[in-house]
Parts: structure tokens; C-alpha cells; sequence
């Protein structure tokens, strides 16, 4: 009864914490996932008094939240949606996971970590918050393609998550740490999820489905908790994490098109169980040991900052999004939460990792909790102040970028152009292989070769020389197979997007270069960042990050010079273009298609009329700031004194002025209103991705 009663009080003193906190964070409107962090700390064992009297009894009470809120978030994941984002979300995921997963292995690296806490390190600083952003963008009414695009990648991170988590767990528990073990454990993971898939598919979907038929909640809740801790225990007897189990109970349970009445219907019982985890996981929180670490806190808060906002929008600007797009969606994801607990704490239990890392990964996610809300209610103005410093040629470009990856989305049912680039990944992942795997051979026979040269009378830093130029003499030849391919594949791409003129002149040579230029740095990040964390191992130093970065610099200034080349045709091309607007305006209509044929990979150019009180009324360009607001530049100005072809920031539009736009469809659609003073027609927005569906104003 003692036990029971000390139990009781335990529990009764953490909700009251959790629900004062709750209540207070709300009235300051500042995230309640930090006012549960605060909760652990004041009951926890490293403040005076310490108000719980058994920590542990509460840390088992979370792991039931960690399952609950797993399950919840598998119910906002759908596996048949991942196809339709996997040409934009799924890019933004493919940069930015492995190049942070890289920087937090790094950075383990050099805390003197073991391998695999460094591995974990890297897994808790590459997934940020799904409830931070979720709530945030509710509260600021954020939509469209931002939404969309922000949310897609979200749920792409939650399913890297689980897999980081899945291995990780199985790793630290078996020690697997050599190349055919970590190979046994994939197909391990592979066998188990095909299983999980497979089977659940063709049963919790009809279960749920039946469940809702008889039209009685207590009976849906109960049993959706039963499908979740019962997927839970499936997963822990296989050998993974608890919280796969429950990741996928929701996702199979998603897929019977109830997930968000499962959703609405759990949530009071979740809200209580991931109270319970985030003051647990507050509980954890030193503030001496912070206080003694906190140029480290600081630090990594930088690297978790800076290098998501900066991986994010390079590869939200790669999946075609626009300047403005794509740095709010880099802003918006700069943080971590509730994924970097669950790793963090899996890792602490398995005692994998050091408890500072825990420490290290509540206190990093606490500050960004704190400064991305703010950070997102800013990301307009920051993403417009970073474009307007942009170089002009890479303006240029990037205003031109969105129309390419329209092109190329509508050229997908081109199957033999098509087959050839997929021709060219099955050489650029051999290539990728071969280099990993001489990398890991070469590192193993490193010290056997050593000493026989050694024993044929070589001394042993000569002999250390000649190793490491063997291995470089096997690599090379895949390494530059491997920057081949990239150009070859980016040059396909590129024609899919600016096609060769049947006959005649080639317009469209300088476009196609800056696209295939910057396409191929894309190739090469796409297969050298992950290749470079697989291979970092095996290596001195961080060789192979280096290596990587010179090629990255070579191909910057080629592309540098493509861009200034596409800078000189766009100037030329203007002239045409207001040309091509004097006939316009004296109703010789009909030559503005002439002009796009005669341009190619120059956008989609549309004329339009400045309207009398319009935004554009008597604004410079500079002050309007079309392009970084919308991806449309205009490129040439018509008024009754004046012709200006290729127009600077200064330029100001009067009414009356006959104006030629260029960029994307979705970009000249979201620019008119401003020119034309009138709300744009949603029908006319063309999508590439159908992963949310965005509510009409």
C-alpha cells in the first residue's frame, strides 16, 4: 500500500506540474511542449525540494506516451501519399536528412564520442518538430504551396525517424557494428517491415473500418489502443523499438480512411500519456550541468539552426519552389522536438549514448521550441530580405528554375528519354557501391598491405603512402564514373526541360547549361553526402567531406559562369520581348507564342496591363518585390515615352504600363493580382504534388 500511495503521489504532483505549466505557456502563447519541459525540471531530482519521490515510476509511465504518440502520428502519415510527394517533399528530405545527419555524426565525432552515440547524435538533430510546426502554422494561418511543401517533408522525416530508430535500437542491442551484420539487420528491417505492410493492410484497415460500423466510441477507442500496443510488442519481439510498432499501428490504421476520427477520438488519452513523456523527458534537465556545458548548447543550437534552414532550402529550391518558398521552408523547420527525445531517450536506455547527450538534446530542442515560432512569423520578411541580396545572375536564374521543373514534370510521359536517365541512376548507385565498398575493403586489408610492405624493406610512413595511393587508384576511376554520370544524367534532364529547335538556331544552349550545371551539384550532393557519412569510418580525418567539397566548389564555379552566361542571353532576349510588347499593344496580338518558341528556357512570358490603383501603382520593382514574393520577374516595361527592356530595382510602374512577365505558370498566376489588382483564379495554380490538400480561403 506504501508503494501504492507513494505512486499516487508521484503521479498526482507531475500532472498538477504539467497542467500549472500548460495553462501558463498558453496565457503567454509560447509552445506547452516547453511548459512540460519546465514541469520536469521544478518536480525533478535537480532542484530543491525534489517533489517526485521515484523518477522511474514516471519514466514508465512515458514510454506508454512515447507508444501513444507514436501511434497518433502514424495516423497523419499515408502510405499511399508518399509516391505523389516524392517530387517535392521527398527531395527536400533527401538533402536535408543525410547532410545533418552528417553534421550531428560530426560533431560526436568531435566530443570524442563512441561510433554509435555519434550515430545517434546524428539521428536526434536531423528530424525536426512536427508539433512545433503544426501548431505554429495553425496559429499563423499558414497555407499554401508553404504548407504543403513544409508538411510533405515533415512526414518524410517521421518516416526516416522510425527507420534511424528501428536500427539504431537493433545495433545498440546486438552490437552490430561490421558490414554483414548491419547488412543481416537491414534485411532483417526489410523482412519485418514487409511483413508489418503487407499483412496489416489486408487486416487493420477492414478491422477499423468494422470497428466504426458498430457506431460506439468506447469500443473504436479500445480497440485502436489494442491494435496499437499490440503492433508495440510485435515490433519489441522482433528485435526493434516499441515505437515502430506503434508508428505503423497508425499508419495501417490510417489507411482505413478514418485516421483523423481515430485521431480526434484518441487525442484526450494521448494528450495525458505525452504530458507524462515530455516532464519525464524534463526531468532529465541539469541546469548546473547545462550551465557548465552551455558553449556546447550553444553551439549545437547554431549547427541544428543554421544547417537546417540552410539544407532545407537548397533542396526545397531543387524540388522547384521558389526563392521565397524555399527559405521560409528552411526557417520553419529549424528545430527539433518530440523525434530527437524518443531517439535521444531510446539511446540513454540502451546506454548507447552519454546522458549529456540527452541533456544536450532537450536543451537545444527547449531554445529552438522558443525561437521558431517567432522565426516563422518572421520567415516572409527574412526570406524577402535574403533575396533581394542575392547576386543578379543567380536571381535570374532562380526566377527561370521554377519554369524548368515545370517542364519537366510535364515531360514525364516522354518514356524513352525517361528510361535512359533511370539507365544512368543504375550507374550512378553501382558507382556509389564500388566506392564504398573499396573504401570499407581497403580500410580492413590497410594494416595486412602495410606490413608487407613493410616487410619487403619499405619504411612504415612510406609504406602508410603507398597504401593510401592504391586506394586511391582503385577509387578514382569510380569517383570520376561517378561525376560522369551526374552530367550525363544532368545534361538529359536539362534537354526534357529546354529541348533541342527541330532546325535552325540553338536559343535555348544557355539555359540548358545553368540548368544541367546546377542540376548535376544537386546529383552530386544527392549521392555524395550519404556516401561521404558511409564511408566517414573508414577514413582519416574527414577526408572525404573534403574531397566531396572541392568537387562541389569545381562544379559552383562552373555553374557560376553558366549563370552569368544565362544573365547576358536573358538581357538579349528582353529586347525582343518589348519588341514583341509594341506589337502587343497595338493589337497585333498573336506574337508572344512566337517569342516563347524563339526563346526557349526563358519562362513563360505573359503580357499584362498595370491597372489604375493596383499594389504595382507607382511602386519601384524593388518595392514591389514581384520576384521574391512570387517567382515572376518583369522583364520588359512598355509605356507610351518609354521602352525599357531588362528593368533594375529602381524602375517604377505607372498605370497604364504594358508589362511582360516571366517564370513559372504558378508564379505569373500568383503575380498578376499585384499588376492587375484583382484576387488570382485558384483553378489556374497548377500543382505538383498532391500530399495535402490546401483549404480555400
Amino acid at each position: 500500500m506504501e508503494s501504492a500511495g507513494h505512486f499516487l503521489q508521484d503521479l498526482a504532483v507531475t500532472m498538477m506540474a504539467a497542467g500549472a505549466t500548460a495553462l501558463l505557456f498558453h496565457r503567454l502563447h509560447l509552445p506547452i511542449v516547453a511548459g512540460y519541459l519546465l514541469a520536469g525540471l521544478i518536480v525533478g531530482p535537480h532542484l530543491t525540494p525534489q517533489l517526485v519521490s521515484d523518477p522511474a515510476t514516471i519514466q514508465l509511465l512515458s514510454e506508454l506516451g512515447v507508444i501513444l504518440l507514436m501511434f497518433t502520428l502514424g495516423l497523419d502519415f499515408r502510405i499511399r501519399a508518399l509516391a505523389k510527394a516524392a517530387s517535392t517533399a521527398g527531395i527536400v528530405a533527401i538533402v536535408e536528412l543525410p547532410a545533418l545527419f552528417a553534421l550531428g555524426y560530426a560533431t560526436g565525432q568531435l566530443l570524442d564520442w563512441t561510433r554509435l552515440a555519434s550515430l545517434f547524435f546524428g539521428a536526434v538533430v536531423c528530424i525536426s518538430s512536427t508539433m512545433i510546426v503544426v501548431r505554429t502554422f495553425k496559429e499563423e494561418s499558414v497555407g499554401g504551396h508553404l504548407r504543403e511543401l513544409v508538411f510533405g517533408a515533415l512526414i518524410f522525416e517521421d518516416l526516416a525517424a522510425m527507420l534511424l530508430l528501428a536500427i539504431l535500437t537493433a545495433v545498440a542491442s546486438g552490437g552490430a557494428s561490421a558490414g554483414p551484420t548491419m547488412g543481416q539487420l537491414l534485411t532483417k528491417l526489410a523482412v519485418v517491415l514487409t511483413l508489418f505492410v503487407t499483412f496489416g493492410m489486408l487486416v487493420v484497415p477492414r478491422m477499423v473500418r468494422r470497428l466504426a460500423t458498430l457506431r460506439h466510441d468506447e469500443m473504436l477507442v479500445v480497440g485502436s489502443v489494442g491494435l496499437c500496443f499490440g503492433l508495440a510488442w510485435l515490433a519489441h519481439l522482433s528485435g526493434f523499438s516499441v515505437a515502430l510498432g506503434a508508428f505503423l499501428a497508425g499508419a495501417l490504421a490510417a489507411e482505413s480512411g478514418l485516421g483523423k476520427v481515430l485521431e480526434e477520438k484518441m487525442q484526450p488519452l494521448r494528450d495525458v500519456f505525452a504530458a507524462i513523456f515530455f516532464v519525464a523527458i524534463g526531468m532529465q534537465i541539469d541546469p548546473a550541468f547545462i550551465a557548465d556545458h552551455l558553449g556546447l548548447v550553444l553551439g549545437v543550437t547554431l549547427l541544428v539552426v543554421v544547417g537546417k534552414m540552410v539544407a532545407v532550402t537548397v533542396g526545397s529550391f531543387f524540388a522547384g519552389a521558389g526563392n521565397r518558398t524555399a527559405i521560409q521552408a528552411g526557417i520553419s523547420m529549424a528545430q527539433i522536438g518530440e523525434f530527437s527525445f524518443i531517439i535521444a531517450g531510446v539511446g540513454l536506455s540502451l546506454k548507447a549514448v552519454p546522458p549529456l547527450l540527452v541533456t544536450i538534446a532537450v536543451a537545444v530542442s527547449v531554445v529552438t521550441a522558443f525561437h521558431s515560432p517567432a522565426l516563422i512569423r518572421r520567415s516572409e520578411f527574412i526570406a524577402a530580405w535574403v533575396d533581394r541580396r542575392l547576386p543578379h545572375p543567380v536571381q535570374t536564374f532562380s526566377t527561370l528554375y521554377g519554369s524548368w521543373v515545370e517542364e519537366l514534370h510535364s515531360s514525364r510521359r516522354a518514356e524513352s528519354p525517361w528510361r535512359r536517365i533511370r539507365a544512368s541512376l543504375a550507374w550512378l548507385l553501382l558507382d556509389a557501391l564500388a566506392i564504398a565498398g573499396i573504401v570499407a575493403l581497403g580500410a580492413s586489408l590497410r594494416a595486412p598491405i602495410a606490413r608487407f610492405l613493410g616487410d619487403v624493406g619499405l619504411s612504415p610512413a612510406l609504406a602508410s603512402w603507398a597504401v593510401s595511393g592504391l586506394e586511391a587508384a582503385a577509387v578514382v576511376p569510380f569517383i570520376f564514373g561517378l561525376v560522369r554520370v551526374t552530367g550525363r544524367m544532368s545534361r538529359q534532364l536539362a534537354l526534357l526541360a529546354v529541348p533541342l529547335p527541330e532546325r535552325g538556331v540553338d536559343n535555348g544552349r544557355a539555359p540548358r547549361r545553368a540548368l544541367s550545371a546546377s542540376l548535376q551539384i544537386a546529383a552530386v550532393l544527392f549521392v555524395g553526402v550519404p556516401l561521404v557519412l558511409v564511408t566517414q569510418p573508414f577514413l582519416p580525418g574527414l577526408a572525404g567531406a573534403a574531397f566531396l567539397a572541392t568537387v562541389l566548389v569545381i562544379l559552383g564555379i562552373a555553374f557560376w559562369r553558366s549563370a552569368n552566361d544565362l544573365m547576358g542571353h536573358v538581357q538579349a532576349g528582353a529586347e525582343l520581348v518589348v519588341a514583341t510588347l509594341a506589337k502587343e499593344s497595338h493589337h497585333e496580338t498573336g506574337a508572344f507564342p512566337v517569342v516563347r518558341r524563339m526563346l526557349p528556357g526563358l519562362g513563360d512570358f505573359e503580357p499584362v496591363h498595370v491597372a489604375h490603383g493596383s499594389e504595382a501603382d507607382g511602386k519601384t520593382l524593388g518595392q514591389l518585390n514581384l520576384r521574391g514574393r512570387t517567382g515572376a520577374s518583369v522583364i520588359a516595361i512598355l509605356r507610351e515615352d518609354a521602352r525599357i527592356a531588362n528593368p533594375t530595382a529602381e524602375d517604377r510602374l505607372q498605370a497604364g504600363d504594358f508589362v511582360a512577365l516571366t517564370g513559372s505558370h504558378e508564379a505569373i498566376a500568383a503575380a498578376r493580382p499585384s499588376l492587375e489588382g484583382h484576387a488570382p483564379d485558384a483553378v489556374s495554380l497548377p500543382r505538383h504534388s498532391a500530399f495535402f490538400k490546401v483549404p480555400t480561403p
